[in-house]
Protein backbone atom coordinates (compact mmCIF):
# COMPACT_ATOMS: atom_id res chain seq x y z
CA UNK A 1 0.00 0.00 0.00
CA UNK A 2 0.96 3.06 -0.78
CA UNK A 3 0.44 6.81 0.35
CA UNK A 4 1.51 9.72 -1.49
CA UNK A 5 0.94 13.78 -1.27
CA UNK A 6 2.64 16.54 -3.32
CA UNK A 7 4.43 19.95 -1.75
CA UNK A 8 5.49 22.61 -2.48
CA UNK A 9 9.34 23.72 -2.41
CA UNK A 10 10.50 27.02 -1.04
CA UNK A 11 11.68 27.24 -4.33
CA UNK A 12 9.03 27.39 -6.92
CA UNK A 13 10.26 25.37 -9.29
CA UNK A 14 11.08 22.22 -6.88
CA UNK A 15 8.07 19.86 -6.21
CA UNK A 16 8.43 17.50 -3.61
CA UNK A 17 6.94 14.34 -3.29
CA UNK A 18 6.46 12.90 -0.02
CA UNK A 19 5.80 8.79 -0.25
CA UNK A 20 4.94 6.28 2.77
CA UNK A 21 5.36 3.11 1.57
CA UNK A 22 4.17 -0.06 3.84
CA UNK A 23 6.22 -3.04 2.38
CA UNK A 24 6.36 -5.77 4.57
CA UNK A 25 5.25 -3.76 7.57
CA UNK A 26 8.49 -1.70 7.55
CA UNK A 27 7.68 1.88 7.06
CA UNK A 28 9.94 3.85 4.15
CA UNK A 29 9.11 7.26 4.22
CA UNK A 30 11.18 8.83 0.78
CA UNK A 31 11.59 12.43 -0.71
CA UNK A 32 11.95 13.32 -3.97
CA UNK A 33 12.95 16.43 -4.67
CA UNK A 34 14.89 18.44 -8.03
CA UNK A 35 15.65 14.01 -9.38
CA UNK A 36 17.46 13.54 -5.89
CA UNK A 37 15.65 10.79 -4.06
CA UNK A 38 16.22 10.66 0.04
CA UNK A 39 15.12 8.35 2.59
CA UNK A 40 15.50 7.21 6.16
CA UNK A 41 15.13 3.38 5.17
CA UNK A 42 15.91 2.43 1.45
CA UNK A 43 14.43 0.04 -0.81
CA UNK A 44 17.04 -2.51 -2.08
CA UNK A 45 16.70 -1.70 -5.30
CA UNK A 46 14.77 1.77 -5.52
CA UNK A 47 16.30 2.71 -9.58
CA UNK A 48 14.24 -0.39 -10.40
CA UNK A 49 10.88 0.90 -8.41
CA UNK A 50 7.89 1.45 -10.94
CA UNK A 51 7.09 4.91 -9.56
CA UNK A 52 3.75 4.55 -10.62
CA UNK A 53 3.05 2.26 -7.69
CA UNK A 54 4.08 5.19 -5.39
CA UNK A 55 1.43 7.07 -7.11
CA UNK A 56 3.49 9.25 -9.72
CA UNK A 57 2.18 9.39 -13.36
CA UNK A 58 4.00 10.35 -16.71
CA UNK A 59 5.47 12.79 -17.20
CA UNK A 60 6.71 13.35 -13.83
CA UNK A 61 7.79 10.10 -13.02
CA UNK A 62 10.07 10.41 -16.66
CA UNK A 63 11.50 13.29 -15.15
CA UNK A 64 12.83 12.00 -11.91
CA UNK A 65 15.86 10.07 -12.63
CA UNK A 66 18.88 8.45 -10.22
CA UNK A 67 22.52 8.59 -11.37
CA UNK A 68 24.83 5.41 -11.35
CA UNK A 69 26.43 6.80 -7.82
CA UNK A 70 22.75 7.17 -6.14
CA UNK A 71 21.62 3.68 -7.11
CA UNK A 72 25.13 2.87 -5.11
CA UNK A 73 24.59 4.46 -2.41
CA UNK A 74 20.73 3.50 -2.03
CA UNK A 75 21.25 0.24 -0.69
CA UNK A 76 19.45 -1.42 2.69
CA UNK A 77 18.74 -4.41 4.98
CA UNK A 78 15.34 -4.40 3.58
CA UNK A 79 15.06 -7.72 1.89
CA UNK A 80 12.20 -8.61 -0.79
CA UNK A 81 10.42 -11.78 -0.73
CA UNK A 82 12.25 -14.23 -3.17
CA UNK A 83 10.26 -15.44 -6.23
CA UNK A 84 10.05 -18.22 -7.77
CA UNK A 85 8.37 -19.87 -10.98
CA UNK A 86 7.05 -23.55 -11.06
CA UNK A 87 6.53 -25.28 -14.12
CA UNK A 88 4.73 -28.71 -14.83
CA UNK A 89 3.13 -30.67 -17.21
CA UNK A 90 0.68 -32.80 -16.69
CA UNK A 91 -2.46 -34.95 -19.19
CA UNK A 92 -5.77 -33.36 -19.10
CA UNK A 93 -7.33 -35.76 -16.66
CA UNK A 94 -5.23 -34.00 -13.74
CA UNK A 95 -5.06 -30.81 -14.18
CA UNK A 96 -7.80 -29.33 -11.66
CA UNK A 97 -6.29 -31.65 -9.47
CA UNK A 98 -2.71 -30.22 -9.90
CA UNK A 99 -3.51 -26.69 -10.07
CA UNK A 100 -6.07 -27.30 -6.66
CA UNK A 101 -2.97 -28.97 -5.21
CA UNK A 102 0.04 -26.41 -5.35
CA UNK A 103 -2.55 -23.28 -5.08
CA UNK A 104 -3.53 -24.98 -1.52
CA UNK A 105 0.01 -24.84 -0.94
CA UNK A 106 -0.07 -20.66 -0.81
CA UNK A 107 1.17 -20.72 -4.67
CA UNK A 108 -0.07 -18.58 -7.28
CA UNK A 109 -1.06 -15.49 -4.84
CA UNK A 110 -0.23 -12.17 -6.44
CA UNK A 111 -0.40 -8.89 -5.13
CA UNK A 112 -0.32 -9.14 -1.62
CA UNK A 113 -3.63 -11.74 -1.47
CA UNK A 114 -5.85 -10.05 -4.04
CA UNK A 115 -5.53 -12.60 -6.26
CA UNK A 116 -5.32 -16.42 -5.39
CA UNK A 117 -4.98 -19.50 -7.96
CA UNK A 118 -3.68 -17.57 -10.64
CA UNK A 119 -1.48 -20.07 -13.91
CA UNK A 120 -1.04 -19.98 -17.00
CA UNK A 121 -1.42 -23.07 -18.88
CA UNK A 122 -0.76 -24.18 -22.90
CA UNK A 123 -2.01 -27.29 -24.20
CA UNK A 124 0.98 -29.45 -25.73
CA UNK A 125 1.95 -32.96 -27.13
CA UNK A 126 4.62 -34.54 -24.70
CA UNK A 127 5.91 -38.06 -25.19
CA UNK A 128 7.71 -40.79 -23.42
CA UNK A 129 8.93 -44.27 -23.65
CA UNK A 130 8.33 -46.44 -20.10
CA UNK A 131 11.44 -48.66 -20.11
CA UNK A 132 10.59 -52.43 -18.51
CA UNK A 133 14.54 -53.40 -18.14
CA UNK A 134 14.45 -49.68 -15.81
CA UNK A 135 11.35 -51.18 -13.64
CA UNK A 136 9.18 -48.48 -14.91
CA UNK A 137 5.46 -48.72 -13.77
CA UNK A 138 3.56 -46.12 -16.55
CA UNK A 139 0.17 -44.89 -15.12
CA UNK A 140 -0.05 -44.44 -18.86
CA UNK A 141 1.06 -46.38 -21.95
CA UNK A 142 2.48 -49.80 -22.19
CA UNK A 143 6.68 -50.37 -21.05
CA UNK A 144 9.02 -50.24 -24.01
CA UNK A 145 6.44 -48.50 -26.22
CA UNK A 146 6.56 -44.58 -27.32
CA UNK A 147 3.32 -43.19 -25.39
CA UNK A 148 2.15 -39.30 -27.05
CA UNK A 149 -0.68 -37.65 -24.90
CA UNK A 150 -2.49 -34.53 -24.80
CA UNK A 151 -0.66 -32.77 -21.80
CA UNK A 152 -0.80 -29.45 -20.16
CA UNK A 153 1.90 -26.99 -19.26
CA UNK A 154 1.32 -25.21 -16.63
CA UNK A 155 2.94 -22.28 -14.48
CA UNK A 156 2.45 -20.51 -11.59
CA UNK A 157 4.58 -17.78 -9.44
CA UNK A 158 5.44 -19.10 -5.34
CA UNK A 159 6.32 -15.99 -3.36
CA UNK A 160 9.65 -17.93 -1.24
CA UNK A 161 11.55 -20.43 -1.13
CA UNK A 162 9.10 -22.70 1.66
CA UNK A 163 6.22 -21.89 -0.66
CA UNK A 164 7.83 -23.40 -3.99
CA UNK A 165 9.16 -26.65 -1.80
CA UNK A 166 5.54 -26.72 -0.42
CA UNK A 167 4.31 -26.52 -4.38
CA UNK A 168 6.62 -28.82 -5.32
CA UNK A 169 5.40 -31.33 -2.55
CA UNK A 170 1.75 -30.89 -3.35
CA UNK A 171 2.43 -31.33 -6.92
CA UNK A 172 4.05 -34.51 -6.36
CA UNK A 173 1.61 -35.77 -4.32
CA UNK A 174 -1.20 -35.00 -7.12
CA UNK A 175 0.52 -36.08 -10.30
CA UNK A 176 -0.82 -39.30 -11.56
CA UNK A 177 3.27 -40.25 -13.13
CA UNK A 178 5.76 -41.91 -11.02
CA UNK A 179 7.88 -38.51 -11.79
CA UNK A 180 6.73 -35.78 -12.75
CA UNK A 181 7.89 -33.59 -14.90
CA UNK A 182 8.47 -30.07 -13.34
CA UNK A 183 11.10 -26.93 -13.68
CA UNK A 184 11.45 -24.35 -11.03
CA UNK A 185 13.28 -21.02 -11.56
CA UNK A 186 14.55 -18.51 -9.03
CA UNK A 187 13.45 -15.25 -10.41
CA UNK A 188 15.16 -12.22 -10.35
CA UNK A 189 14.12 -8.07 -10.72
CA UNK A 190 15.90 -6.16 -13.31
Amino acid sequence: AALCYLRKSRKPEAIILLAAIFTDNILVRMSVASGVLRSHRMLRHPHVLPLSCVGIRPPLSNKIRLSTSHQRHLTSNITMTERYKLHWTVPASHLVATKDAVSKSGAGVYDEGKYIQVAFQITGQGQFMPVAAAGAVPHTGAVDQLEQLLEYKVEVMCAGRDVAKAAVAALKSAHPFEVPAYEVYKLEDI
